[in-house]
């Protein structure tokens, strides 16, 4: 009796167990994409921060502030790496 049982509940758990553990995970977020304020470039070595957002993931389309193109600010002075829209 105990065997007829467990024959037939323990793979009914097991089932509702899988189903349960898909649903209670969300995906792993992307951290490949980075979303970033753009700064243009002012002089040689100077660049000031704007309020677009962009992301340094190669899109296609250039991100822009009007027409000036928008970099990467890594220091107070230095915007070496070009953004693009996300």
């Amino acid at each position: 009796m105990k065997t007829t049982i467990l024959k037939t509940v323990f793979p009914l758990f097991a089932f509702v167990f899988a189903i349960a553990g898909a649903f209670a995970f969300k995906p792993a977020p992307n951290l490949a994409t980075s979303n970033f304020l753009g700064a243009k470039k002012i002089g040689l070595h100077e660049c000031q921060i704007t309020s677009v957002d962009c992301t340094d993931v190669n899109t296609g389309v250039i991100c822009k502030d009007g027409t000036a193109t928008l970099y990467k600010m890594i220091s107070g002075t230095s915007c070496p790496n070009q953004l693009w829209r996300p």
